[in-house]
């Protein structure tokens, strides 16, 4: 199995906000039903006021797992209007 990275790009191509949603709603309804698991987000304190977020998650009964890695920028950064992330 190899890992892909994909830009925000390529993901607005592939994925639509329609197929988006109907995913989330299908991965929350499948934690509410004890079939996934999903750990409450992790932070770690940066340079800068910038803070690292990690949260996992599983789902069981559909045999994946994941990960989404994210860094909120402190004020310098946030002033810009974004954050960086891998889901």
């Amino acid at each position: 199995m190899k890992t892909r990275i994909v830009g925000s790009a390529l993901v607005r191509e592939l994925l639509t906000m329609e197929d988006c949603i109907a995913a989330m709603r299908q991965a929350l309804c499948s934690v509410s039903a004890g079939n996934a698991q999903m750990l409450q987000r992790q932070m770690l304190s940066q340079p800068g006021e910038n803070k690292f977020a990690v949260m996992g998650g599983s789902d069981q009964k559909l045999g994946l797992c994941g990960a989404k890695v994210i860094v909120f920028p402190g004020p310098a950064a946030a002033a810009a209007g974004t954050h960086q992330g891998i889901i």
